[in-house]
């Protein structure tokens, strides 16, 4: 499914111009993360993207945070795991046909 990012509502870090750019979408009580892009990796954008996405998720009301990735983007998996989120589910041929998606979420309280 192709997506209009520019659509979509957006999150941005900034400290000195654009550090990075969270979008996502709310269903229901539900928040998908659809993209998230920090130029300069590991230096804390993309975990601070993810924090505020938490926050505005749970400020609307949602009981979950989730999103979407490869089964090959490991260094994607272990960013999201070890900041809460947890595999939950495998849908084989979803991505394409010789990859999987994994899907990962985390519970708002």
């Amino acid at each position: 499914m192709l997506r209009d990012l520019r659509a979509l509502p957006t999150l941005v870090a900034s400290a000195d111009g654009l550090d990075g750019v969270l979008t996502y979408e709310v269903s229901g009580d539900r928040m998908e993360v659809v993209s998230i892009d920090a130029v300069t990796p590991r230096r804390g954008v993309g975990s601070a993207l993810l924090r505020a996405a938490a926050a505005t998720a749970a400020a609307s009301g949602c009981r979950e945070l989730w999103l979407v990735t490869t089964n090959d983007n490991l260094d994607a998996l272990r960013f999201y795991q070890r900041r809460g989120m947890r595999i939950t589910g495998v849908a084989p041929d979803a991505v394409a046909a010789s990859r999987d998606e994994i899907m990962l979420s985390l519970s708002i309280e």
